[in-house]
C-alpha cells in the first residue's frame, strides 16, 4: 500500500477553541502559479512591485511588500481607519460611518480586514524555483552528502550541492560545467537551470539508490507539472509576527526575508542587456532566491507549529505562504 503523506498543524491553542471539537488545519499542494493568476484576476491578489531605492518608499508603494491593499497596519497613526469605508475607499475612518462618498455614492460602513489578499513576486518565464513543498521531498530523496577528501570537503544536503552553481573556469575565463564530482553525485555544482532541464533523469539516479523512498517520487510524479514554479506568495502585513520595541511595531524577520526575495527576483528578471543575461550570475541568483524562500517557508512553519510564537492576535484565515 503506498505510504500516505500528509502534513497537520495542531492549533488547539489558538481560536477557534471547543471542549467538543478539535480542529486542525490540513495542509494542500497548490499549484503556485495558478493560485497567483486566480487571486489577481478576482481581485483578492496583486503583482508586488520592483523594489524602490529606500525602506521608506517601499513602504509607501501601494503595491510594494507593505502594500496598504493588506489594510492599515498597527504601526500606523490610525491603524483601524480602513475598518470603516465607502466601496472606491475614498472615504474611510468610523467618524464618517453613514455618509455617502460623493465618488462612488456609497454609504461608508464597517469592513473587516481581508486576509485573502495576497501579494505576488512573479519570475518572467524563462526562470523558475522549486516549490518548497517539492524542495522537502527532493531533500529528503536525495539525503545528505558523507563525501569528504584532501581536494575538497564536501557536507551537508545533496540538493543545495547540485543547486548551488559551481562551474570550472579556464585560464581565459570560460566556464564550463563542474569537472569535480563527489563519489554518488554525479550532479555536484550544476545550478537550478541545468537540474530543470535534467530533473528526470537525476530524480530517477536518486530513486533507484534510494528505493524506499518510492512514495515520495510518487508523490512528485503525481505532481510533476507544479515541481517548479514562477510565483511567491507574500501575505498579508496583518499576519506577520511583530516585536514591540520602544513601544514601536517592527514585523521582523518576514519583512527582511521578503524585501531580499523581492530583490533577488528583480535581478533576475533584469535581462534586457547582455551583462545581465550572464549564465553563472543567473544561477547564482536562483540559488540564493530558493534558499531564502526556504528560510521563510521554515519561520512560517516554525509560527505555525509554536515555535516561534504565536500568530499576532491569534486570528485565522489564509495564513500558509507555500500551501493553502
Amino acid at each position: 500500500m503506498q505510504q500516505q503523506i500528509e502534513r497537520k498543524i495542531n492549533i488547539s491553542m489558538t481560536y477557534p477553541n471547543s471542549n467538543d471539537y478539535e480542529y486542525f488545519s490540513k495542509i494542500m499542494i497548490i499549484d503556485m502559479d495558478k493560485e497567483a493568476q486566480e487571486d489577481i484576476n478576482s481581485g483578492n491578489g496583486f503583482l508586488v512591485s520592483s523594489p524602490k531605492n529606500s525602506n521608506k518608499k517601499d513602504m509607501k508603494d501601494p503595491n510594494g511588500i507593505y502594500s496598504s491593499r493588506f489594510g492599515q497596519k498597527l504601526g500606523d497613526v490610525n491603524p483601524y481607519a480602513d475598518r470603516y469605508s465607502c466601496e472606491c475607499g475614498s472615504l474611510r475612518s468610523r467618524i464618517n460611518h453613514g455618509m455617502e462618498c460623493p465618488i462612488c455614492h456609497t454609504k461608508v460602513k464597517y469592513v473587516d480586514d481581508n486576509f485573502k489578499m495576497f501579494g505576488w513576486i512573479i519570475l518572467k518565464d524563462n526562470y523558475r524555483i522549486i516549490h518548497p513543498k517539492f524542495y522537502d521531498s527532493l531533500d529528503f530523496i536525495f539525503g545528505e552528502s558523507p563525501y569528504n577528501t584532501e581536494k575538497k570537503k564536501i557536507k551537508g544536503r545533496k540538493l543545495k550541492n547540485i543547486l548551488n552553481y559551481c562551474p570550472d573556469v579556464d585560464q581565459h575565463g570560460f566556464m564550463s560545467e563542474c569537472t569535480f564530482k563527489p563519489n554518488n553525485e554525479p550532479f555536484y555544482g550544476i545550478g537550478m537551470t541545468e537540474f530543470f532541464n535534467r530533473f528526470d533523469e537525476i530524480l530517477d539516479y536518486y530513486i533507484k539508490k534510494y528505493p524506499k523512498k518510492q512514495a515520495y517520487y510518487d508523490e512528485i510524479m503525481d505532481n510533476r507539472d507544479i515541481v517548479f514554479c514562477h510565483s511567491i506568495p507574500v501575505f498579508t502585513t496583518h499576519l506577520r509576527p511583530a516585536d514591540v520595541i520602544d513601544d514601536h511595531f517592527f514585523f521582523e524577520p518576514c519583512n527582511a526575508m521578503y524585501n531580499m526575495i523581492n530583490r533577488l527576483a528583480y535581478a533576475i528578471n533584469k535581462d534586457k542587456r547582455r551583462m545581465n543575461n550572464n549564465y553563472k550570475i543567473k544561477n547564482i541568483q536562483l540559488y540564493e532566491l530558493q534558499m531564502k524562500y526556504m528560510e521563510l517557508v521554515n519561520e512560517v512553519m516554525n509560527i505555525l507549529t509554536g515555535k516561534r510564537g504565536q500568530l499576532r492576535s491569534l486570528v485565522g484565515g489564509k495564513i500558509c505562504p507555500i500551501e493553502r
